[in-house]
């Protein structure tokens, strides 16, 4: 198969979003793997050009109902062995946070839903992709879990007032976002809104007084989201076109198998 930058998506509506746009006009090629569609999907090491794991209603820790979850940890571990870049959303974050020992807890915070600030950190200060956001950027929230601490050797980017872990990173190529980058105003009203279930989490926030102050917000804040998906995803492709030009030294052959057999 040919080589992509996987997508590993969990629910339908749990799309790429604006960051699809940047994808697609990229010329590198790209695909999904969904895990809702096809549970025991096992893409190879050797098929990914880098990847990004979108978000997902089930938690990091529900590897008994959805085993893919800790393939995806493993698979997340060995893609870092060999500096391909990744990517995590959300729900993906927090598989990369748990793939490298580090804890996921709900309870007994709220839930962090809709338009709210997060704020950078002294670390993310020259970052190649972090940067692009402003000190206190305005973006979308939608988790019921949190990440608490980063890996060891991580850098921690951005946080929060209700999570102290919002972003952070791994080395040079591996990103995690708790919030959704991928969100405007479009793919918000017209992807997630339409999901009954969904449109009901987001109105019972606390930061959502009723549909047409949502309204408001993204619009308000849409454009300026658009802008920054498509300038960070830019800035993440340039890591995985330069995996591929300049292989770093002393990492495994791609082709060798470190996966544990199904």
């Amino acid at each position: 198969m040919e080589k992509a930058v996987l997508v590993f998506r969990h629910e339908e509506m749990e799309d790429l979003g604006v960051l699809g746009e940047t994808l697609d006009q990229s010329g590198i090629p790209w695909r999904y793997v969904d895990f809702f569609r096809e549970p025991d999907a096992r893409p190879e090491l050797t098929e990914a050009l880098g990847l990004i794991i979108m978000g997902g209603g089930m938690g990091v820790y529900d590897v008994d109902e959805y085993p893919f979850l800790s393939f995806e940890q493993e698979f997340v571990r060995h893609l870092h062995r060999l500096r391909i870049p990744i990517l995590g959303v959300c729900l993906g974050a927090q598989i990369i946070n748990v793939a490298f020992d580090c804890t996921v807890e709900s309870a007994p915070r709220p839930p962090e839903i809709g338009f709210a600030p997060i704020v950078l950190t002294p670390q993310a200060e020259g970052d190649p992709l972090f940067d692009l956001l402003r000190p206190d950027e305005v973006v979308f929230h939608f988790h019921y879990d949190y990440m608490d601490e980063v890996p060891v050797g991580g850098r921690l980017l951005a946080a929060s007032e209700l999570a102290s872990v919002q972003a952070f990173r791994l080395d040079r190529t591996c990103y995690a976002l708790q919030f959704h980058l991928e969100i405007d105003d479009r793919f918000l009203f017209e992807r997630w809104m339409s999901v009954e279930r969904v449109r009901e989490k987001i109105l019972s926030s606390p930061w959502v007084r009723d549909e047409e102050d949502l309204r408001r917000q993204a619009e308000t804040h849409g454009p300026r989201l658009r802008e920054l998906a498509h300038q960070f995803m830019g800035r993440w492709l340039e890591l995985v076109r330069e995996r591929q030009e300049n292989p770093p030294p002393h990492v495994p052959a791609l082709e060798e198998n470190i996966l544990s057999p199904s």
